[in-house]
């Protein structure tokens, strides 16, 4: 695997993992960003799972080489998902930043792992 696949891979696996950690335990701005959202506590918790999992799949992806790729599309649809949901409770775009950034990093990701 090269280097710089390497690099954003862990990058993307921090960032989503520290993302779900809030959610399953609905502390801090996490719970008060799910009820802005109009997303149960339930949910938002199944979201901290998948994100956790995903985690996971992009760490197991430096055993599993397709762990990573499948990880990283998971990761994608998930943060497609955010967006929509911001865009239904008419975020300003600057709300959605972070998200976006998310998921060009996610975007990233996958085409590098798909190349490698």
């Amino acid at each position: 695997m090269h280097i710089v696949t390497a690099v954003l891979t862990v990058a993307l696996a921090l960032i989503i993992g520290a993302a779900g950690i809030p959610k399953i335990l609905n502390m801090g701005p996490a719970g008060k960003n799910a009820e802005h959202l109009g997303i149960s506590t339930s949910l938002n918790r199944a979201i901290g799972i998948l994100e956790l999992c995903a985690t996971a799949g992009l760490l197991g992806g430096f055993v599993v080489e397709h762990l990573a790729i499948a990880a990283a599309a998971g990761v994608s649809l998930l943060i497609i998902g955010a967006l929509i949901t911001h865009i239904r409770v008419k975020d300003p775009m600057s709300a959605m930043i972070p998200a976006l950034g998310v998921e060009t990093l996610a975007l990233a990701v996958l085409a590098l792992q798909i190349a490698w």
